[in-house]
């Protein structure tokens, strides 16, 4: 009876070891759900870069940290010229697969601790942390035009397909303030900049404009004014009356031909950090 009664204990003990096994890898396959569910849920399915949500929580917490610490950062708005025609030519595939080489490029030239996230269609938007100078912005962005203007080898249906494309980058710098709508503000001003830097010939980076824009009329003179230091603004515009500073015109110079306003800039305007062209 006792062997008997070992046996039963031990096969019982044995099922007991089997079925714990059994839900460790059923709560182990519930977290990878779980963990899957939580990142498709903030990440853009197509590159693997944030999403909409997750960047405006990081661009929340940017905001935050900058206050806490009375420090800097910048947003940058980017649409991808000329991604329409790689669409309509080569088709969605074509597209897609441009997106994500586009994607993998973008990292590679900031930091681990800024953001790239895709915002939907072809926009980008980068939360760049500790941006203190504004150069330091334009640096950046003529870099990015740079990278994003390089030929591109896309594999689509079995075959390689050659394309190039230009980016427009808006940059909107954030320095600590109480405003309740200081998130809302910051997006306008970097939407604003990067639809000037369409208008100005694509493929370059603008800084947020001071007059109002098309599209967000509330988006701008204060961002500026408030955000980039006075004597750099000082530089880059005159009296409200007078013509395009001489920073700006010295800026204008470097710029290629195509990309030039076929007009003189007013003191509202911005002028460009224009990039290599893409063809």
């Amino acid at each position: 009876e006792l062997h008997s009664a070992r046996m039963e204990l031990r096969e019982a003990m044995a099922e007991l070891a089997e079925r714990n096994e059994e839900l460790q890898r059923e709560i182990a396959e519930r977290k990878l759900i779980e963990t899957m569910v939580r990142h498709q849920a903030s990440h853009d399915p197509l590159t693997g870069l944030p999403n909409r949500i997750l960047f405006r929580d990081r661009l929340q917490g940017a905001i935050q940290r900058a206050n806490r610490h009375h420090s800097r950062f910048a947003l940058a708005c980017i649409d991808i010229d000329g991604f329409k025609g790689v669409n309509d030519r080569h088709g969605h595939a074509a597209g897609d697969a441009l997106l994500q080489e586009i994607a993998s490029r973008l990292p590679t030239h900031l930091r681990s601790n800024d953001t790239v996230a895709r915002l939907g269609g072809d926009e980008f938007a980068l939360v760049l942390e500790e941006i203190n100078d504004p150069q330091m912005a334009l640096q950046l962005c003529e870099k990015l035009c740079a990278a994003l203007g390089e030929p591109y080898s896309l594999r689509v249906n079995g075959e390689r397909v050659e394309v190039r494309v230009g980016a427009s980058i808006g940059i909107a710098p954030y320095a600590p303030n109480d405003r309740a709508d200081a998130e809302e503000q910051l997006m306008h001003a970097a939407d604003n900049a990067m639809y000037d830097a369409k208008r100005s010939g694509k493929n370059c980076g603008v800084l947020a404009k001071t007059g109002s824009g098309p599209r967000h009329p509330s988006g701008g003179a204060a961002i500026l004014r408030t955000y980039w230091p006075a004597e750099f603004c000082g530089r880059i515009l005159n009296a409200r009356s007078s013509s395009v500073s001489k920073s700006s015109t010295e800026m204008n110079s470097n710029t290629p031909s195509r990309t030039r306003r076929s007009r003189s800039a007013s003191a509202s305007e911005i002028t460009p950090a224009c990039c290599a062209s893409a063809s």
